[in-house]
């Protein structure tokens, strides 16, 4: 019990101690994020399935996965400009027999322009800076599909597609120093302007972002 009101007792202080760095803090400055997350598309059902029926008949799959490299520049009190790159990888993984394996890769790169809104603007003098955003973009679609018949039988085919599409999300930074944040966010994909395309779906995400004066 010590330790929790402790901890509490951290947080309000830090809080506290950001107020005079967020009443504006996004005003003039620009910066880069990264941010790891996990996008649920229609076609997945699950994060990681691994099954095994005996020693040489396996399959797993591994989907949404991925990250984002974000830049950003602020405008006026209560906007931002952003610029993101994003990769999300499903993986899904065949074997029947000793040689005989299917691999099917699937990646999704996404190129967006967005633009955030920081809620409330001079009158959250909070750590937290809570935002609503949108944007799109193209979205890259590249499939690899290799099926190894023996050892020495390989073939490898490759597809990719480009689909225009656009997002709706939310999120929040939490302002640590004038330069440095914890960022949060989650969005909804529409691939294709369509939510019911199997590209499409939620995702979320958590990260760092750094920050400099322009």
């Amino acid at each position: 019990m010590k330790k929790i009101i402790g901890i509490a007792v951290c947080m309000a202080v830090l809080l506290l101690r950001q107020a005079g760095y967020t009443q504006s803090h996004f005003r003039d400055r620009a910066g880069v994020s990264f941010r790891g997350s996990y996008w649920h598309q229609r076609k997945s059902d699950v994060m990681m399935h691994v099954s095994s029926e005996d020693l040489f008949d396996n399959e797993v799959n591994v989907g949404g996965m991925g990250g984002w490299m974000t830049f950003f520049s602020g405008t006026g009190d209560n906007g931002i400009i952003v610029f993101s790159l994003g990769g999300i990888a499903h993986v899904d993984v065949e074997e029947n027999g000793l040689f005989n394996e299917q691999v099917d890769v699937q990646v999704v790169s996404p190129i967006l322009i967005g633009y955030q809104h920081i809620l409330f603007g001079d009158r959250n003098n909070s750590a937290f800076q809570p935002y609503i955003s949108a944007g799109g973009g193209p979205y890259i679609l590249t499939r690899v599909f290799t099926v190894n018949k023996s050892f020495l039988d390989e073939e490898v085919t490759v597809k990719n597609k480009v689909k225009p599409g656009a997002f709706l999300g939310c999120g929040t930074y939490f302002i640590v120093s004038n330069w440095f944040a914890i960022h949060g966010e989650m969005r909804y994909h529409f691939v294709n302007f369509n939510p019911q395309n199997n590209e499409s779906g939620f995702e979320m995400g958590l990260g760092l972002t750094f920050s400099w004066t322009r």
